[in-house]
């Protein structure tokens, strides 16, 4: 069994792990793993590129991507959501202050965003749901559904903002 050389730092360091009986030992909590190195620079030009470098991007992982961006954005957006309870909270002033700073324009276009993200979302994990129970995996189907959700996510978003426009009175 290998130990850790006294000098492991910087060249030194990966010359050791280049070496072919070198070990890398990496402690997990009470378990450690070992792996061997064979580093050489023909060994690294017969590896396999990464997926996202061969691959072209198709609907199902695309839609993946961005249904995980969208989980992400909409946890953001909910410190918008925060900053509007709070000013509630606050009262008549930082409530007025609050609704004056949703109201411009860049407010309202991460708004609309957030919208789109909220209904992609919610469209898209009801088709997760649905892949949960064993249905719809057919390529075909999936291609559908996917279709589906982007359209339906679109058509949602646009009908939510027609409505907040025209209770505004803009429309």
């Amino acid at each position: 069994m290998h130990s850790w050389p006294a000098s492991f730092r910087g060249k030194a360091a990966l010359r050791w792990l280049a070496e072919d009986t070198a070990p890398y030992i990496a402690p997990f909590g009470a378990l450690s793993f070992v792996c061997r190195f064979n580093y050489n620079d023909q060994s690294m030009a017969d590896n396999p590129l990464s997926p996202y470098l061969i691959y072209r991007p198709q609907l199902t992982s695309v839609l993946s991507f961005t249904h995980r961006a969208t989980g992400v954005f909409l946890s953001l957006g909910t410190v918008i959501l925060l900053y509007w309870l709070v000013a509630a909270a606050l009262g008549a002033n930082a409530y007025t202050e609050a609704q004056r700073y949703i109201a411009s324009v860049p407010s309202q276009i991460v708004l609309a965003a957030w919208t789109f993200s909220f209904y992609f979302h919610l469209l898209n994990g009801v088709r997760h749901l649905f892949w949960d129970l064993g249905l719809g995996f057919e390529l075909d189907t999936a291609y559908k559904t996917g279709y589906a959700v982007l359209v339906l996510t679109v058509v949602m978003t646009g009908l939510t903002w027609a409505c907040v426009l025209a209770q505004a009175g803009v429309l």
